[in-house]
């Protein structure tokens, strides 16, 4: 990624703790930094990142209830520092934080009101013509559905556990797995609940129901790996993970190699190991109002894979061929003359922490944002706090991975 606009350059270092030293920006293998203001709305999320535009969703609808908006996509390019409205939703309900992308295309799905139902809308973001349009839609029961690609292809895990395979125009193939059959007359039912592709299968969180002498129906999870010809090949028993973190259910998964992200509907985030077939525990993230969060890549066959903490600066890195789980919290050169300029702009000195990073091929962007502990700053003026004036600046640092 080439900046071809003035940038604040920063010395970024990436300190590694316990290790007794800092890596260099290259050591840590990126290559270049630069930031970028970012003027949105208070309440907005980052979807998508591809070369230097971000695709973000603008949920800030605005205070006068005569004259809201309506949530609406946005495209923002780097270089020019310009934003582009793509598509106002004026029915939307929800959007699935399931992103996959294919080169310079991004796909998404959209829950939007129906009636008195809601039905998934497949979004294409073509970056290279500037274009988001709406591909197909259905009216499953699931609206959070998963997205991956594999071999260039797009796959969804549709309600009931129905797995499709879209084409570029939207229509969809059924795809059936084989070897899911019941292996026990005791196992009463199953369902797939997340999917993604590690670098070399297709995997899933598969539940099963079994029933005890005592006529109770116990619960049963595993990592499922499929290969090109839909075969399963490999079953991994991760039931007691679910037991001993008490998890419920799966909000997101992701899989690269041996190892795996897992975020439930309780207890606390999962990063773990599958490595040989024994589940592993590498880190268990206890949900505090702060989360860790996997930098969404397609690269699932890179050597590191890295993970984030929401309103904090720690960042972790995987090492997927050693299992080496390292911290890696920013450190930012020139964080005082950020500071200074948002003080000269605002009148008030606060903490930029990240709120988002996102990634694609060699690129990536860590978004900060304000922090919103307003208890902070007792010495500002809490009502225009609140009123989020601060909040809608963001700052954008671009990285190029080496």
């Amino acid at each position: 990624m080439r900046n071809k606009y003035t940038a604040i350059c920063l010395g970024l270092i990436l300190c590694i703790t316990g290790l007794g030293g800092c890596l260099s920006v290259e050591q840590a293998g990126f290559r270049q930094v630069s930031m970028a203001t970012f003027d949105t709305g208070m309440t907005w999320s980052a979807t998508a990142l591809y070369q230097d535009q971000l695709l973000y969703l603008d949920l800030d609808l605005g205070s006068d209830l005569s004259s809201q908006k309506n949530p609406s996509f946005y495209l923002y390019n780097f270089q020019t520092d310009e934003k582009k409205l793509l598509a106002e939703i004026s029915d939307f309900a929800l959007q699935g934080r399931s992103v996959a992308q294919i080169e310079d295309r991004a796909y998404f799905y959209v829950g939007q009101f129906e009636d008195a139902r809601i039905k998934n809308v497949l979004y294409e973001m073509n970056f290279s013509s500037g274009v988001l349009r709406a591909l197909s839609e259905n009216h499953y029961s699931r609206t959070l559905i998963p997205l991956t690609v594999w071999d260039g292809q797009l796959y969804a895990l549709q309600g009931d556990g129905l797995v499709q395979r879209i084409d570029s125009e939207g229509r969809a193939q059924e795809i059936t797995l084989q070897g899911r059959e019941p292996q026990s007359p005791d196992i009463t039912d199953q369902y797939l609940f997340s999917m993604d592709y590690n670098g070399e299968y297709l995997c899933f969180i598969e539940k099963e129901w079994r029933e005890t002498a005592q006529k109770v129906y116990d619960p049963y999870y595993y990592i499922t790996q499929y290969d090109d010809s839909f075969r399963q090949v490999n079953k991994v028993d991760i039931t007691e993970i679910y037991r001993q973190y008490d998890l419920d259910g799966v909000g997101e998964f992701f899989a690269f190699g041996d190892y795996f992200y897992l975020s439930t509907l309780s207890g606390p985030v999962i990063i773990g190991s599958i490595e040989k077939g024994k589940p592993e525990v590498l880190m268990a993230a206890e949900r505090l109002g702060i989360e860790i969060e996997y930098v969404k890549t397609q690269d699932r066959d890179q050597r590191y894979q890295y993970f984030y903490k929401r309103e904090a600066e720690e960042v972790y890195r995987l090492d997927v061929q050693t299992g080496e789980l390292l911290t890696l919290p920013f450190v930012w050169g020139e964080q005082e003359n950020v500071q200074e300029e948002v003080q000269a702009k605002w009148g008030v000195v606060f903490d930029c922490r990240i709120r988002w990073i996102l990634a694609y091929g060699d690129d990536m962007v860590v978004i900060k944002s304000p922090t919103r502990n307003y208890e902070d700053y007792p010495n500002v003026d809490m009502a225009t706090l609140r009123a989020g004036t601060y909040d809608s600046i963001s700052y954008l640092f671009l990285l190029e991975k080496s």
